[in-house]
């Protein structure tokens, strides 16, 4: 894994368990669900603001669709709308303790309901993660815990876990950012009733009330979710998934330094066995899809993500050994892309693959922009790509100056021959139709 990866990965864990002390804040000045209804609303407003202006569409799959009303219900009304009203008694990091373990969940209902192979690793995991759970809240019920609101937590995570194994291998099929906002509004319009029926309009205006929530919005809500497409399309879900062990860790340390929750031995021990025990049934998965097992679908980023497709099977057909010439494409998208000096200058978005020969014929690459944002795009021709196994991507001799005076692209450049014969002459290519 590059260290960009690593990065990414890091900062998901982060931004997804510090969800919980945010949100902890808002529902001690405000109620829970009308906050919550509020920011589903604000947040699928920036979402789908952000994917029209990259050109998505609404024009999903059936697949797709199915994926945003089930998430829409169970990850952003039932399981967070569970956790909101919950953390009215309990603290931040009880929860995320709980919401940590919807991992360890999805793989003990494909082992029991749906007769997934539970690998002995995996059967490990499962044992020390409940167990650290155990030792976590046989601490706090000492010291009185609300089981109530316990149990709402548990429900929640019961509700994500089943909803992850209900779409497990839908296609993604693009347009992500318009699924991540509808997933949104759907969980507004989800909650809206019982807010209204439930709850009276008392809020505590504060500073602290107005930076929680806004930073709920913009960075669980939005910013989480470009970073874990960014990380599923460099190394796959599988890989991604792993990144769920520090979920424990980071919440119950957010909610130490910045709310005052008390951290004791016990806490810190069972905090270790569970992050320990998601680790290895996440191990056991990425094990598993190498030797050709069968292995449940990687869970959602919980707080505002969209479902992603299984990337197991590419992990069984594919040798990614430096040693193989054969490679996935989703494996090739998003490597990064380096000049004749061994300078980084961007990263490979996709392929273009000729549909008679099955020749891929051009390398369309990305360069600047943010998390994918505001990238520029010049499809190049693939011949002008050697792959470096000491840089672990691909090297080439085209210039910037050389991008910047390429042939200008009509919009269906990729039928023009006109373009085409252009444009590889002026990279120095052979022609792929020859």
């Amino acid at each position: 894994m590059d260290v960009r990866s690593l990065g990414l990965g890091l900062a998901f864990a982060l931004m997804w368990s510090s969800a919980f002390t945010s949100a902890r804040v808002i529902v001690a000045h405000a109620p829970p669900l009308t906050a919550l209804t509020a920011r589903f609303l604000a947040s699928g407003v920036v979402a789908i603001g952000i994917a029209l202006a990259l050109r998505q569409t609404a024009r999903l799959s059936r697949s797709q669709w199915r994926g945003v009303v089930v998430f829409g219900l169970c990850q952003n009304a039932l399981y967070l709308g569970l956790n909101f009203v919950a953390m009215q008694s309990i603290g931040a990091s009880v929860a995320s303790i709980i919401a940590s373990t919807m991992p360890l969940l999805v793989a003990l209902i494909g082992w029991v309901l749906l007769r997934d192979r539970l690998p002995r690793l995996a059967a490990i995991g499962l044992v020390a993660g409940f167990g650290g759970v155990a030792i976590i809240m046989g601490g706090r019920m000492a010291g009185g815990l609300d089981l109530f609101a316990v149990g709402l937590c548990v429900v929640a995570a019961l509700a994500l876990a089943a909803a992850t194994l209900a779409v497990r291998g839908a296609a993604a099929g693009g347009n992500l950012m318009m699924v991540v906002g509808l997933q949104m509004l759907v969980g507004a319009a989800a909650l809206l009733p019982p807010a209204v029926l439930l709850e009276s309009w008392q809020v505590d205006w504060n500073w602290a009330l107005v930076v929680a929530f806004a930073y709920t919005v913009l960075v669980p809500g939005v910013l989480a979710t470009l970073v874990w497409f960014v990380l599923v399309g460099r190394i796959g879900a599988v890989k991604a998934a792993t990144f769920h062990f520090l979920n424990p860790v980071f919440g119950v340390l957010i909610a130490a330094l910045l709310l005052g929750e008390a951290l004791g031995a016990l806490d810190a021990l069972g905090v270790a066995v569970v992050a320990a025990g998601i680790l290895a049934v996440q191990t056991a998965r990425r094990a598993s899809a190498k030797t050709g097992a069968s292995a449940p679908a990687a869970e959602q980023p919980g707080q505002a993500v969209g479902f992603i497709p299984e990337t197991a099977q590419e992990d069984v057909m594919f040798d990614y050994s430096d040693s193989h010439s054969t490679i996935s494409s989703d494996r090739v998208n998003g490597t990064e892309v380096y000049g004749a000096g061994g300078e980084k200058i961007g990263h490979i978005d996709h392929l273009v693959i000729d549909k008679k020969s099955g020749k891929i014929t051009y390398a369309v690459m990305g360069f600047g922009g943010f998390l994918g944002m505001g990238e520029e795009h010049h499809p190049i021709p693939w011949a002008k790509l050697e792959y470096d196994t000491a840089l672990g991507g691909y090297r080439t001799d085209i210039t910037e100056s050389q991008l910047q005076g390429a042939p200008e692209r009509p919009e269906r450049w990729y039928e023009d021959r006109r373009w085409e014969e252009a444009t590889y002459a002026h990279y120095g290519a052979p022609y792929y139709w020859i």
